[in-house]
Parts: structure tokens; C-alpha cells; sequence
């Protein structure tokens, strides 16, 4: 083969090699990385089972059921503070009786503006604050509490608060 020939044969062959050791060296990265993974899968589970072991049982970590009513009684963003009481008796105020559902409370420290999430005639959800009027009931957001809202309407005090249902435990599951 002359020398012109040779170098056309290697210079179109060579792309074509190049891109074949590319792909075969991610393959061989991607089957090492599989392997050190699979690895460090084995050394945990080896762990485990010493840790049970050495625990006094050989029975496998397993998820367990628990009785979550305290975490959902917590304060996970905190609690907010009152910072002015109401002027009227806000024990006093009944449940209002307009198509609303209290979604959530994003309160505010002082200085801060609390909002109310409330869905309306269960069609839109809208955020509100103190002193915003509601767009039924001829209402208005009286006063934004930690698991309430206080409502006035035509005079009155009415309250409105966050449904929150007790988690229940699946008894039959384990």
C-alpha cells in the first residue's frame, strides 16, 4: 500500500476507534461503579446483622409501626407568638357557619404579617391576612392564631379552625 493510502485508511478508521475506546472505557467506569456499590451494600449489610447480633437478636432491622400522635402534636416551625390579646372574649366565639375550610396558618413573629390559607365554598383557596375581606359572608379576617382564625362578622366574633385529624395506626400491618 502506498503511504497516500495508508494515511486515508487510518485517518477514517481512527475517528471510528477513537469513539469505540471512548464507549468501552465509560462501560468498563460504569461496571466498576456498579461493583463498588454492590460492595459497600454487602459491608452494611454485614453490619447490621453483627449489630443485631451483638444486640442479642438475629431477627433483620425491620419498619415498625409507632405511635406518631406526639410528633403530630409538635410544633415543627414553631410556635407563634401572641403578641396583642383580643379586645373581645375570643372563648366565646362560635364555629362560623359560612362554606370555609381552613387550609393552614403561616404565622409571623412580631413585626411580621400572619396569613390564613382558605378554601372557599370548597372551590378556590386563597391567602389571606388580618383585616382582608372575605368574599362571602360579609366577613373579614379578625385575628390569625396558631390553630385558628377569628373572624368578624356583622359584629360578631366567629372562629374558624385547622381540621386535624388524628393519624391512625394500620393495626394489621407489622
Amino acid at each position: 500500500m502506498p503511504a497516500n493510502q495508508l494515511n486515508q485508511f487510518l485517518n477514517g478508521k481512527a475517528g471510528l476507534i477513537t469513539g469505540y475506546a471512548i464507549a468501552l472505557a465509560l462501560l468498563a467506569y460504569a461496571v466498576l461503579d456498579v461493583y463498588t456499590r454492590s460492595q459497600d451494600i454487602r459491608e452494611m449489610k454485614t453490619s447490621i446483622s453483627a449489630a443485631n447480633q451483638a444486640a442479642g437478636t438475629n431477627k433483620p432491622a425491620r419498619k415498625t409501626s409507632k405511635d406518631t400522635r406526639q410528633v403530630a402534636s409538635l410544633y415543627v416551625f414553631g410556635k407563634a407568638k401572641n403578641k396583642a390579646k383580643s379586645t373581645l372574649p375570643v372563648e366565646k366565639a362560635p364555629v362560623t357557619r359560612l362554606k370555609l375550610t381552613l387550609i393552614g396558618i403561616i404565622a409571623a413573629d412580631e413585626g411580621g404579617i400572619s396569613r390564613a390559607i382558605i378554601r372557599i365554598d370548597n372551590k378556590q383557596t386563597a391567602i389571606f391576612s388580618v383585616g382582608d375581606a372575605l368574599p362571602t359572608g360579609n366577613a373579614e379576617v379578625y385575628e390569625i392564631q396558631p390553630g385558628q382564625i377569628l373572624l368578624m362578622r356583622n359584629g360578631k366574633l366567629e372562629s374558624l379552625a385547622i381540621e386535624r385529624p388524628e393519624l391512625t395506626l394500620n393495626e394489621s400491618a407489622g
